[in-house]
């Protein structure tokens, strides 16, 4: 597969640490391994590093290079920021900064018909860090009405809206009919990244939908003030082989999963027969007393909060 080098940033170089480093990226804009490109100082340094010819890249991750053509980082045209910020229930400097740690970004501005609804939208990116490379799994699009997600715009996946934006680019469209017929494209949970940043967590807490997992940061409090960080599973199932890696990643950590609630109280049963499966006493689900369709945000919102631990 072809590489091409990074023209867009320059990062600190593995021999001389000058930040003249030029990476190598993929054909869909991924970073490859840290050690791959070339040092700006031919003269003093000359460090140059590329990869076999053989090398495989994962092509199962999101191309960085085509998320900037539809989003961006500019959080404060965020609506699902805008509208918990005037709810008044929390500290707006600490929302930011979740919003900050969990990489949430927004849907741009489009004159496309179908990207346009989902305007100053927020994004979900479920993905995990090898170095300083986000190797992104998934992407979730969510228009809300204030707090509550839309009834009317549906959810999407990023590569939906991208489909319909970039349409002169043959070998983007088959990278992306490739990616969507893959078997398996959520490999991470909301937030993964957050296990490899903070080394001192000792508690983590599983919900449903990522705004669930940033309203209860933003409430509870931020890792570096809890060593507790909230993953979300980005759906009312909960993945066996994504657990299980947790679970292996540190047995120490003590996971509290809180699904949904529902009359008939099918996702708790649904998530515990899947941690009955898994050989580990740190595991358990937390029933939080809901009413139907609600979850521990729709609480801390109405201010019905649980304790989760002392705050």
């Amino acid at each position: 597969m072809k590489w091409s080098f990074d023209k867009n940033k320059k990062h600190p170089c593995p021999a001389c640490h000058r930040k003249t480093f030029v990476k190598l990226i993929d054909g869909h804009g991924n970073y490859l391994a840290d050690e791959y490109g070339k040092c700006d100082r031919y003269n003093k340094c000359g460090y140059k590093k590329y990869p076999p010819q053989s090398i495989e890249f994962d092509t199962h991750c999101l191309p960085v290079k085509y998320l900037s053509k539809i989003v961006d980082n500019n959080l404060y045209n965020n609506e699902l920021l805008y509208s918990l910020n005037n709810l008044n229930l929390f500290d707006t400097k600490s929302l930011f900064k979740t919003f900050e740690l969990y990489r949430v970004y927004t849907i741009k501005h489009s004159t496309n018909p179908f990207i346009e609804p989902y305007y100053r939208s927020p994004v979900f990116f479920f993905f995990e860090k090898r170095g300083d490379r986000p190797l992104i799994y998934y992407g979730q699009v969510v228009k809300y009405n204030g707090v509550n997600r839309s009834k009317t715009i549906p959810p999407h996946s990023i590569t939906k809206l991208l489909k319909h934006l970039i349409t002169n680019d043959l070998t983007f469209e088959k990278y992306l009919n490739d990616y969507e017929n893959a078997p398996k494209k959520r490999k991470v949970m909301f937030g993964w990244h957050l296990l490899r940043q903070y080394n001192n967590l000792n508690h983590i807490y599983i919900v449903e939908s990522p705004k669930t997992a940033l309203v209860c940061t933003a409430y509870y409090g931020l890792p570096e003030d809890t060593n507790a960080v909230f993953l979300a599973t980005g759906g009312s199932s909960i993945d066996y082989d994504i657990l299980y890696n947790l679970i292996n990643m540190n047995p120490n950590y003590s996971i509290t999963l809180i699904p949904d609630c529902d009359k008939q109280n099918k996702f708790i049963n649904d998530w515990k027969s899947i941690i009955n499966r898994i050989p580990s006493r740190n595991l358990l689900v937390m029933d939080i007393q809901g009413n139907d369709g609600e979850d521990i945000a729709d609480l801390i919102i109405q201010k019905k909060a649980p304790i989760l631990f002392s705050k």
